[in-house]
């Protein structure tokens, strides 16, 4: 079948609707159907044969999404995006019953889909780059408490890199850009972030690390591969959007605290590490590397 001939980068087209439907279908119980366990015929959900078929065809999507085709070679590269294409779907529309499942979580998605998640994340290819891009982006949504070592790995050393290279291409660091702006968009997120590795002594300063990284996008230190002087301003105004996302979600995320403290404590304490991040490079000449 393959992915048929599609309207440019969009999902699958209307003959493989079907396909994709059919797929999502087996993962979304709970969801669409407002079903509970009850879902799952068998005693446990980890041991119904749904589940068995499910993990199966998870593996082997992320298996198929982890190949490295030409893009070149239409049908093995058609492959290639449409597996992506289901897998963000099924993670957009899985149920309650995988989604808490710790089997398919350490089977399924830590095991296959980051692996093949780490491959596409560094891709040249402008199409894989930015659907690798969606599905992390869906793993912050859904899976942040069960992921918080590997996404915490996906931001440092992928994504916060690239934003920092010279050698990224433009299209990569823009992506990189929209993909912060939306995660900061949520300030219960964003909030998150900070607390889950900013304050954990032994993790990765993730927040500090992004509000730096975006400073020097800004300031025009790290300009992208190619860039035209319109699109290194276009860059600039983008990072400096994603501080204003970032300043408005710790205010709206401080205002809907009501009396509690201690949260709003770490959101001060965020907003703080923001700004003195930006002191210290104006007084150390911009933090050099």
């Amino acid at each position: 079948g393959g992915a048929g001939g599609g309207s440019g980068g969009g999902g699958a087209s209307s003959g493989g609707g079907g396909l994709l439907q059919s797929i999502v279908s087996t993962f979304s119980g709970g969801t669409q159907q407002q079903t509970s366990l009850k879902h799952w015929t068998g005693k446990s959900p980890d041991e119904s044969v749904e589940f068995s078929d499910s993990f199966l065809i998870f593996r082997a999507l992320c298996k198929l999404s982890a190949a490295a085709p030409d893009p070149r070679t239409p049908e093995p590269f058609k492959s290639k995006l449409l597996a992506m294409h289901l897998l963000l779907q099924i993670l957009e529309q899985t149920g309650s019953v995988l989604r808490h499942s710790r089997k398919f979580v350490d089977a399924a998605v830590r095991r296959y889909l980051c692996m093949a998640l780490l491959k596409n994340g560094v891709s040249q290819v402008p199409r894989v780059f930015k659907l690798s891009i969606s599905i992390f982006r869906t793993l912050v949504h859904h899976f942040k408490e069960q992921l918080k070592h590997e996404i915490g790995v996906f931001y440092s050393k992928i994504y916060l890199h690239i934003l920092n290279s010279r050698f990224a291409t433009l299209k990569q660091k823009y992506q990189v850009l929209v993909l912060l702006q939306h995660v900061c968009k949520d300030p219960q997120t964003l909030v998150d972030m900070f607390v889950n590795y900013d304050c954990d002594v032994d993790g990765i300063d993730i927040f500090e690390n992004m509000v730096r990284g975006l400073e020097r996008v800004a300031q025009g230190s790290f300009v992208a591969q190619g860039a035209s002087p319109a699109d290194e301003m276009a860059i600039k105004i983008s990072a400096l959007q994603c501080y204003e996302i970032i300043l408005h979600s710790l205010v709206d995320w401080c205002a809907n605290l009501g009396d509690g403290n201690a949260p709003a404590e770490a959101a001060a304490a965020a907003a703080e590490a923001a700004a003195d991040d930006d002191d210290d490079d104006d007084d150390g000449g911009g933090g050099g590397g």
